[in-house]
């Protein structure tokens, strides 16, 4: 089915009624789900996989146990793209995505209609969200140069995003001249709940604190996301907004969804959205009390199923609640920067993440450095379909929303830390 199809379904999938009837559904499901709802979806889809895609027809594995199956990468993936994808591809509604990737390996796949918009809901009414309530999302959304002319930095979102929240304000912009405005914005729209980018919330909060500002209105909640977050933000966020800070964990690929409950900041993953497991480096499931690296099963993505797969984010093990994983911490998701010539911080979540950029698919690894303000240094190991359209849509995205120019250099191979890991930032600054 040609992918044009999918808005319009969309829209059905976003009507109020069908939403709302699938979340009753599900928490029906949950309660009575005991342990073998989650087993059996994860066999059905590993034998789904086996029938349709060659790639895993060809492994010697077996469908009953998901061990048999080798761990996947994004590498694995990028060289085996038409192999992993579905024989029947072309009966599936689906989208091409694209992802950065903290570590400077982005990555890109093709994905069958998410749920995360489902779960969002569900994660909102147990945040205790009520109809009417007002959603803000702190996010990295682009603007228009009427808007940034006027000094807006905001607006009301579509429909189809109000799972996410039906008001929006950028973080591509915010800066030490600017920031008294979104204060005053916050302040004036009085949301019920907030859904940020901790790094762009803590900042506004820090703000607010330094000159002993205090909301008019009281908030709900606040659901952090999108970035590794820390506890001394947590903290101050929580005093300046007088609220529970929660967080949620998920990613472009879909395959698994993690949420906190309370204060206590400890995350429980949705045992139907898809399979987690924590394994250490020898590939073995860790112990209640040791970190490991999340390795996710996704229970939808028939397009191209991806089993196994390696997300490079680490998470502390803390034993299982019913059918739930139980996770300490995550970390893995980054707050790295990069400085305009007015020695602004442009957050790299907004720049580049939030934007989805079709280059991505393009390159095999990337490396941004900085040495000066208003400028970077891309160091860029191409893909098979990288070029000079490649090269001009991350430079113009570069100078059009943070004003800082790019100098490319093609390499080979790129400089690691001291644990042989790839950074996507290098920040002298």
């Amino acid at each position: 089915m040609n992918i044009k199809t999918l808005s319009p379904l969309r829209k059905k999938i976003y009507d109020a009624k069908l939403r709302f009837r699938f979340i009753n559904e599900y928490l029906n499901i949950i309660s009575r789900s005991g342990s073998r709802l989650p087993q059996k979806r994860l066999k059905k889809f590993l034998t789904y996989a086996k029938e349709h895609c060659r790639y895993y027809r060809a492994l010697n594995c077996d469908p009953a146990d998901l061990s048999s199956f080798p761990l996947l990468t994004k590498e694995i993936v990028s060289k085996n793209y038409k192999d992993i994808t579905s024989d029947e591809a072309k009966n599936i509604i689906y989208r091409e995505s694209y992802t950065g990737g903290s570590t400077g390996e982005p990555f890109h796949f093709m994905n069958q209609m998410d749920l995360d918009p489902i779960y969002q809901v569900v994660l909102w009414q147990r945040m205790g969200y009520r109809p009417g309530d007002t959603i803000l999302s702190m996010d990295g959304t682009k603007l228009s140069e009427e808007s940034l002319v006027q000094n807006i930095y905001w607006g009301k979102k579509a429909k189809r995003n109000l799972p996410y929240g039906g008001y929006f304000m950028s973080s591509l912009y915010l800066n030490e001249d600017n920031i008294s405005l979104y204060v005053d914005h916050i302040m004036k729209l009085k949301p019920d709940f907030i859904r940020a980018y901790p790094m762009f919330i803590y900042t506004v909060a820090k703000y607010m604190k330094d000159n002993n500002i205090k909301p008019l209105h009281k908030t709900k909640g606040i659901q952090l996301t999108s970035e590794s977050s820390f506890t001394y933000q947590h903290d101050l966020i929580e005093e300046v907004f007088d609220t529970t800070v929660y967080m949620q964990y998920g990613h472009t690929e879909c395959c698994a969804f993690a949420y906190t409950k309370d204060s206590s900041r400890i995350y429980r993953t949705e045992p139907l959205y898809g399979f987690m497991e924590i394994l250490n480096e020898e590939g073995i499931f860790v112990k209640p009390g040791e970190t490991g690296e999340i390795v996710v099963t996704s229970f939808f993505n028939k397009v191209m199923p991806l089993i196994r797969y390696k997300t490079g984010d680490m998470a502390e093990f803390s034993g299982y609640d019913g059918n739930s994983l139980i996770l300490k911490k995550i970390e893995g998701r980054t707050q790295d920067y990069v400085i305009d010539n007015n020695g602004h911080k442009v957050m790299i979540t907004a720049l580049i993440m939030a934007q989805h950029l079709a280059a991505l698919g393009h390159i095999r690894k990337w490396q941004i450095e900085q040495t000066v303000k208003g400028a970077v240094t891309m160091r860029i190991i191409k893909g098979n379909d990288y070029t000079e359209a490649s090269e001009k849509e991350i430079s113009t995205l570069f100078i059009n929303n943070a004003g800082i120019t790019t100098q490319f250099e093609y390499v080979d191979s790129l400089s690691l830390t001291s644990r042989g890991k790839s950074k996507l930032i290098i920040q002298h600054l």
